[in-house]
């Protein structure tokens, strides 16, 4: 149900030597019998967060998600983070996809 999960590095201008680290989370949904309704990410198993379509409505049986996600504060340590993708689809049926991403 959940295809093409990219977490890519953004370069970020640093103003007075903070240099905040952000990624940009982009996958697709997508269910065979009826249209996906909604999907969350979580960032280091903390609480889920609800993400829109790029086209901000979901209706249709595919759908693209892209999100930016800041990793300032008690996120931000170095090494790595596990960001968890879940998409539900009309009946609540759900997919789930999982990447690791490196913080420098």
């Amino acid at each position: 149900m959940i295809s093409s999960l990219i977490a890519a590095g953004e370069q970020v201008s640093c103003e007075g030597g903070h240099c905040p680290k952000r990624f940009t989370l982009s996958f697709d949904a997508e269910d065979a019998f009826s249209p996906v309704t909604h999907a969350e990410y979580s960032l280091d198993a903390g609480p889920w967060q609800y993400i829109e379509p790029v086209g901000q409505l979901s209706d249709s049986r595919r759908e693209h998600y892209e999100v930016h996600i800041n990793l300032d504060g008690p996120a931000s340590k170095v090494g790595e983070h596990l960001i968890t993708v879940r998409a539900y689809d009309r009946h609540d049926n759900i997919g789930v996809s999982k990447t690791v991403i490196a913080a420098q």
